[in-house]
């Protein structure tokens, strides 16, 4: 990808730690429901999905009114239409795969239609007619297995597809060792001076 299509060159809301804090949502959300999952007492795909759907919005709306709430807002969340936005970009989320997404995923409705619509006030003109979605995979065992973030189009392609980070970067850290300090000799009091003078005496 291009360097001037990264997420935070589309728009400066996107910056890659707020990336990372909902792909790892995903991520740990995914995880805790497919170790719920027990085929043999009737649980199915439909089923995993569904928990996995409800658990998502639940959580994205606790980091909404915690430690995130400055970028973070949940816009609608009423069963099926939940909606949220990072600064000024509004998202869905889904799982699929970035060139597969179903019809419903590719339109704006309703209150998407109208943040759209704002939204589009501040974009950059190659994003204009495309949709922003979090396109969730998943693979062996129901993980995650990458997160990324698509502009999708009409036809259901994801242009200019990011895969986020899933650990947030480390940034090496310098330790500067302190150069030594000479400190000053010391100065004897009286009494040490006396006991210094009388051992120099018996060596006389």
């Amino acid at each position: 990808m291009n360097d001037e299509h990264l997420p935070w060159q589309l728009h400066p809301s996107l910056k890659p730690d707020r990336l990372t804090v909902i792909a790892q949502t995903f991520e740990r959300v995914w995880s805790t429901v497919s170790a719920l999952h027990e085929p043999q007492m009737g649980d199915t795909s439909w089923s995993l999905c569904c928990r996995a759907y409800s658990r998502t919005c639940y959580e994205l709306s606790r980091l909404a009114q915690g430690e995130h709430r400055v970028w973070l807002r949940i816009v609608r969340d009423t069963g099926l239409a939940y909606l949220f936005k990072i600064g000024a970009v509004p998202f869905k989320f889904l799982r699929s795969h970035p060139d597969r997404t179903i019809p419903r995923h590719r339109t704006a409705k309703d209150i998407e239609a109208t943040e759209r619509q704002l939204f589009d006030l501040t974009e950059r003109p190659e994003i204009a007619n495309l949709l922003p979605r979090f396109i969730i995979e998943t693979g062996k065992g129901w993980k995650v297995s990458r997160v990324v973030l698509g502009w999708v189009d009409a036809r259901g392609k994801s242009h200019y597809p990011y895969s986020i980070p899933l650990e947030a970067a480390v940034v090496p850290v310098t330790v500067t060792k302190p150069a030594a300090t000479k400190l000053p000799a010391a100065v004897l009091g009286f009494d040490q001076a006396k006991r210094k003078k009388r051992q120099e005496d018996k060596v006389e």
